[in-house]
């Protein structure tokens, strides 16, 4: 771990542990200002929380020191010239403490290059080793390839990836597919086969880092009522399609046409054996149902390894405009195969 300077008398500058009751409200200022641009409506939302938290100071720190809060604010700062210009956060990733998590590695434009962002990775890694944890495993954008090498100096490795892709608006006029897909409708109750299809489809190390729930799969009679309320006051609709081959769903898509609010989202999941032979064909019908609905955009994500789908979202004018990519380091003799 990195070594703080400390001088009696001058102000404390250098790395130590998150103080809740005192760093959120700077740490938020500071990931804003290091991801300038690169939040997502998600990241933004989880901004806004960290504010909030800040703003209730003690009680926030009365909270980590009562409860298991600490997990959640567990990290490193690095303090110079009276705030704080780096943050890192370490977290459990399960609950017996194998897997750990490293987020929110940012450091001000006006300090990088200066070893920080290094002293902060080396103080999660030492932090995680005394932790007893097996496994750090992190998330960067592809294209940042700075933080990228500094992570592979520090024996991180990439496993997985996932891109996450838009397009402006639904065409006006989509063309016809060619030869037409033999998808059938499928009923909510035929969730457990999506899902056993998104398991056979998701990479394993994907799974490894983020095992797929049953839960996002499930339809529930809640659910039924909601989505078919929804389509009745014409404020969102749900298909769902299916391709089979032999009786086994080979090829799932679900597509949600948003009309009160954006974006229109996608899924689609395709079998391995069967990569390369019908995401344009989905991709194209996709975008056959959602003409006529608002000039929103349509957003898809996709596993990196499944290059013929990004292929046929991009041909269909999708872009890329993130692609994360997890890494992970063995913390100590690996004891989990994946």
């Amino acid at each position: 771990m990195a070594t703080t300077v400390f001088n009696p008398s001058r102000p404390f500058r250098g790395l130590r542990p998150l103080d809740p009751r005192r760093d959120l409200s700077q740490v938020a200022d500071l990931i804003e200002h290091a991801f300038a641009g690169e939040l997502d409506p998600t990241g933004q939302a989880a901004l806004r929380e960290l504010r909030l938290m800040g703003h209730l100071g003690g009680m926030v720190g009365w909270l980590s020191r009562a409860s298991d809060w600490p997990q959640l604010f567990g990290g490193y700062v690095w303090i110079e010239d009276g705030r704080v210009v780096g943050n890192v956060t370490v977290q459990r990733a399960d609950v017996h403490a194998r897997r750990w998590q490293i987020a929110n590695v940012a450091v001000d434009p006006a300090y990088r290059r200066h070893g920080i962002g290094r002293a902060l990775m080396e103080a999660a890694l030492e932090h995680i080793h005394l932790h007893g944890g097996t496994w750090a495993v992190l998330q960067v954008r592809e294209d940042n390839e700075i933080a990228r090498r500094l992570y592979e100096r520090l024996g991180f490795e990439a496993i997985t990836g996932t891109s996450e892709l838009r397009r402006p608006a639904p065409p006006k006029h989509p063309p016809p597919i060619s030869p037409p897909l033999p998808v059938e409708p499928l009923p909510p109750q035929a969730w457990r086969e999506i899902y056993d299809l998104a398991m056979a489809a998701t990479p394993s190390l994907a799974q490894w880092w983020q095992p797929l729930r049953l839960h996002r799969f499930r339809v529930t009679v809640d659910q039924r009522l909601g989505e078919w309320l929804n389509r009745l006051i014409a404020r969102e609709r749900v298909w769902r399609l299916g391709l089979r081959r032999g009786g086994q769903l080979i090829a799932a898509l679900i597509v949600r046409g948003a009309r009160w609010r954006p974006p229109h989202r996608l899924e689609v999941w395709v079998h391995p054996t069967h990569w390369g032979t019908y995401e344009p064909s989905l991709v194209a019908l996709a975008l056959q149902l959602l003409a006529g609905y608002p000039a929103w955009e349509i957003h898809v994500q996709a596993h990196t390894e499944h290059q013929q789908l990004i292929e046929a979202l991009q041909a269909a004018g999708f872009e890329a405009y993130r692609t994360l990519v997890t890494m992970r380091r063995p913390m100590t003799p690996a004891t989990e195969t994946p």
